[in-house]
This record gives structure tokens, C-alpha cells and sequence, in this order.
């Protein structure tokens, strides 16, 4: 889609060697910079003739360029599915059943905490067997988020099938 830009998420561990995440889609506005923290590949999986990472953690900063806009966006997989909450909306991603929320949490310090929006889709991915969780968390209008949904819900978690296969 032209309104979106894929960002190729594929990590490196000593032990595993590289893993293929996501492909993420974003706003073309929005950028996807290193976190706090370095990923972590707890176990990899070879499917579709491909290494990927089975079950991880990563941690980035989503930035938005035209804005002085900052989150915190944690990347979670692992080989089972997560389980909606029950205020959850339904969507697709790469074809398979997702869900998704948004929610405000009390976040800061103890003396000055603040509403701050909550962002999470998740979905499972049985041909790669795989459980996703994306979650961003920041202070930043509504409406961005919900444009960020809205790309999220595009990403891919395996190849699409070939054509004729």
C-alpha cells in the first residue's frame, strides 16, 4: 500500500544466528529506531525453508517525523497464541484472526502519574507457528495510534503464498 512502508524486523543472536521477525508496516510518517534494550531470541524454528525467531523479545522507539511524537513499542513472540482481553476488537493480519485494543495505563512516577495511551494487536500465525504481540505505549493523540493499527494490521508473518503453488 502506498500510504504504508515495510520495515524488514530480522534479528541476530550468537547462538541462533539470524531470524527472520516481521515485516512490519508503518505510516510513511513513522519510523522504527533501536530501544532501550537489545532484542532477545529465546528459541529459533526452521518452516518454510526459512530461520525464524520462535520465541523473543524486542524493544524499539517508534518515532513520527513530523511530530515531536515518541513511543515505546515492544515486539513479543512466541509459540502459542495470546488471548484476547474481552474488550478486544477483531481484524486480520496476513490472513489470520487478530485482535486488538486500545486502553490508557497510569504510567511515571509515583507523584505524577498520567493516563497514557496503550496500543496491542496481536494475532497467530500457524505456518510459522507463531504468537505476535505488538504493543506502543506514549502520550500521543488517538488518531495516531488508530493510523498505526491500521498499518500494523498489513504487516506480514511469513511469505505470501506463490501464485500457481
Amino acid at each position: 500500500m502506498a500510504d504504508f512502508q515495510t520495515v524488514h524486523i530480522t534479528l541476530q543472536n550468537f547462538v541462533f544466528g539470524p531470524a527472520h521477525l516481521l515485516d512490519l508496516d508503518l505510516p510513511q510518517a513513522w519510523t522504527l529506531q533501536r530501544g532501550f534494550s537489545h532484542p532477545e531470541i529465546h528459541a529459533s524454528h526452521t518452516r518454510l525453508g526459512r530461520s525464524w525467531v520462535a520465541s523473543g523479545d524486542a524493544w524499539y522507539l517508534l518515532r513520527h517525523e513530523g511530530h515531536p511524537w515518541l513511543l515505546e513499542f515492544h515486539l513479543q513472540v512466541r509459540p502459542n497464541p495470546y488471548a484476547p482481553p474481552g474488550d478486544a476488537g477483531r481484524a486480520q493480519v496476513a490472513g489470520h484472526e487478530a485482535w486488538w485494543r486500545l486502553y490508557t495505563q497510569r504510567r511515571g512516577l509515583p507523584w505524577n502519574r498520567r493516563d497514557t495511551p496503550v496500543l496491542e494487536v496481536a494475532w497467530y500465525c500457524p505456518a510459522t507457528e507463531r504468537g505476535f504481540r505488538l504493543r506502543a505505549v506514549g502520550r500521543v493523540p488517538r488518531a495516531a495510534l488508530e493510523e498505526l493499527r491500521r498499518a500494523w494490521l498489513h504487516s506480514h508473518c511469513h511469505p505470501p503464498p506463490q501464485a500457481g503453488v
